[in-house]
Order: C-alpha cells, then sequence, then structure tokens
C-alpha cells in the first residue's frame, strides 16, 4: 500500500457523524436490515478495519455499523481523562442516535472492553455479544494488564504513558504493534497498512485522545468492576487468533464466570492479535454463525 486510505475512504458503505456525550462520532454503516451489528475497533486501528465485514454483514441482511472510538479515525477528539463507563454511554448514546432497538456488539481488543462493559452496564436491545481478542474486564489486574500476559518486550507499551501519544503521532508505536502482535505469516501485510493505521494519529491531539480511551479500557476502577461482576444475560462468543502474544488461552478461563447465558469460545489458527486483517474470511464467517444463531428475524 503506497499511501494512507482516508478515514471517509469510499467503498461499499457510506459515512456519517453522529452526535453523543456532546461529540461527533464517524461511523461507516452498510445495509439496511432491522438488526444492528455495532463495531468497535481495536488499538490502534479504526473503523476500516472492519471493512472486510461490514458488506459482507450487510449481504446477509443486516445493518453492520463500524465506529470510530474517541480520539480515533474520523470521531471527534478531548484531551483528558476518561474512563471505561464513558466510553460505553459514548457507543449507547450513538445506538440511540441511529435508532436500533436490537442489535449485536463486536468489539476487538480495546472495542472488546467497551462492549463487555456495555453488556453489563446498558443491556436493553442488546441481543448478543461477540468479544474478539478481548478477554473480560474483570481479568485485568489493578495495574491494567491481562493476568499472566503483557511481560516482558510487549508489556513495555502499557509502561510509557508519556511517550506513547508521541509515539502514535509519528508512527512508530502504530508500526511496531501491527508488527509485534501479528502471527510471524502477516508480518509483512501489516507492515504495509501502517502508514493508513498511522494517518489519523498525526491530528493535533488525536494521539493524546487516543491513548486516553486506551487507558480506560486498560484501568478499570473499583465502581466499575462491581458492575461488571453483574452476570450478562445473553449469549456470548469469544474469539481470539491462535498466536495472540497478548491473550494467551489461560487470558480467557474466567470469562464464564460473567456469563449467565451461554458462551462459546473460538480459536483461529494462524493468526495473532489482529484478526479482522489477518484472517477477515473466518471472522466473517464466525460472526455470521453467531448472528444466525442469536438475532432476530
Amino acid at each position: 500500500m503506497d499511501a494512507a486510505v482516508s478515514v471517509r475512504e469510499p467503498g461499499e458503505w457510506s459515512h456519517h457523524n453522529v452526535s453523543a456525550s456532546g461529540v461527533a462520532f464517524h461511523v461507516a454503516t452498510a445495509g439496511t436490515g432491522p438488526h444492528t451489528v455495532l463495531l468497535l475497533h481495536d488499538f490502534p486501528l479504526f473503523w476500516w478495519s472492519w471493512r472486510h465485514q461490514l458488506p459482507a454483514l450487510a449481504a446477509a441482511g443486516y445493518r453492520a455499523v463500524a465506529l470510530d472510538l474517541r480520539g480515533y479515525g474520523g470521531s471527534d477528539f478531548q484531551p483528558g481523562e476518561v474512563d471505561l463507563t464513558r466510553l460505553a454511554m459514548d457507543v449507547t448514546g450513538v445506538l440511540n442516535a441511529l435508532g436500533a432497538p436490537s442489535y449485536t456488539l463486536v468489539g476487538a481488543g480495546m472495542g472488546g472492553a467497551v462492549a463487555w462493559m456495555m453488556a453489563h452496564q446498558h443491556p436493553q436491545g442488546l441481543t448478543s455479544l461477540v468479544a474478539v481478542s478481548s478477554p473480560h474486564p474483570r481479568s485485568l489486574s489493578p495495574r491494567g494488564i491481562h493476568r499472566a500476559t503483557f511481560t516482558g518486550k510487549r508489556g513495555r507499551y502499557w509502561r510509557l504513558p508519556r511517550r506513547g501519544p508521541k509515539q502514535l503521532q509519528d508512527g512508530t508505536l502504530v508500526s511496531q504493534l501491527l508488527s509485534d502482535w501479528s502471527h510471524p505469516d502477516h508480518r509483512e501485510q501489516m507492515a504495509q497498512l501502517a502508514p493508513s493505521y498511522s494517518a489519523p494519529m498525526k491530528r493535533h491531539f488525536a494521539a493524546e485522545s487516543a491513548w486516553e480511551t486506551l487507558c480506560a479500557t486498560r484501568k478499570v476502577h473499583l465502581d466499575e468492576r462491581r458492575v461488571l461482576a453483574r452476570p450478562i444475560t445473553v449469549p456470548v462468543w469469544t474469539v481470539r487468533g491462535q498466536a495472540d502474544p497478548l491473550v494467551q488461552a489461560r487470558s480467557v478461563a474466567d470469562d464464564p464466570r460473567y456469563v449467565a447465558a451461554r458462551i462459546r469460545r473460538h480459536e483461529v489458527e494462524g493468526a495473532g492479535r489482529y484478526l479482522t486483517e489477518e484472517a477477515p474470511g473466518e471472522l466473517t464467517q464466525i460472526l455470521l454463525s453467531h448472528l444466525d444463531e442469536v438475532a432476530p428475524r
């Protein structure tokens, strides 16, 4: 890829700005079905990471919506501390503005933490949850690190609060993470994507806001942990790449403790952290299989 894609890249979708929580959020939408599938991206990505799933979900009869979280892609940025509760309220506000009486949440990594929180805090209209590369937030240690993961070289990023935004803005961190966290077979492909995922971070204050959003999903407050202890009453599927260096199999072992409904696990061979890029076809099939079981017709 010679040039970065635009945050409003044309394709089999349309772009909109949606106001919620005093912030203008960018969404890419495809399809007009009665059931909404809301897609929340991982760090340091943005809505474009769901470009393979958007048309596939629309073709299957769903309304697919890929949202840029605060500070990412085409959404507003507001430098300053936010928390997981606020991020969940952001997404709830977007859903209300869009009009989504029934919806499925699909969250990857950072977006998965927000999706878990929403399932506990704002369950009205929620039909099901798919958590991709994202263990339940209560498996986080007080330092914001998943137990049994984030050690050694790959753990150092979470100990650099001052350097993080700068390295996001200059593209260093984006390139490094896309390489370090993907399967070795996909690293050349991920390197080609780095300019596109780095470009939105160059906006003034975007990197700082994006970093605050990330930190909010890593450090769960005591009050939030109480909310997250409530059982989820809708079906949950979890998906992880077999070579994900952050989310090992034991990282998701406690997930069933927080789900009172049916929970199913999937593992994708030959893929690391970024399943939307490394295994888009297999991830799409998992999502469609899930929706066939749970989505109202």
